[in-house]
């Protein structure tokens, strides 16, 4: 396997993980604690910004996956396009969900965003899988 899809390996998993601290932050109870769980899940969100931005910034670079694949499978370009709208979807959604934390919004507002940000962000993970798979015939998610 050559570097490139190594290196989007190793982004693939750091935005799994940003995935999993999200979740975890939020299904960890916030009655009589919402300073405190607000507080934890800001936090996680922060994390998810970052290994998002990374993931964008290194998906759409020069040399990054979704500009490959646009060059070695031409036919794909409509579907790439998807995949960079849907990055500017999660990356305005991230923004809104720490402005409705810093905000002090709801508990019950915030757990609907965030179920939301979490599910657009595993439906983008499969995109990518399907994506490469189909121009390179490569499960981006094994391990080799």
């Amino acid at each position: 396997m050559d570097e490139s899809f190594e290196q989007a390996r190793v982004h693939r998993r750091g935005l799994r993980a940003a995935i999993g601290g999200v979740e975890g932050a939020l299904t960890s109870p916030a009655t009589e604690r919402e300073a405190a769980w607000s507080a934890s899940l800001r936090e996680q969100v922060a994390v998810l910004s970052d290994a998002l931005d990374r993931h964008i910034e290194y998906s759409e670079g020069p040399e990054g996956l979704l500009t490959r694949i646009v060059a070695d499978a031409p036919r794909l370009m409509h579907r790439v396009q998807q995949a960079r709208a849907d990055h500017d979807r999660l990356r305005s959604e991230t923004t809104e969900l720490l402005e409705a934390l810093d905000d002090g919004e709801g508990v019950d507002k915030v757990r609907d965003r965030t179920m939301a940000l979490l599910a657009g962000l595993v439906r983008h993970r499969h995109i990518g899988s399907d994506l490469v798979y189909e121009a390179y015939m490569v499960d981006i998610e094994a391990s080799d």
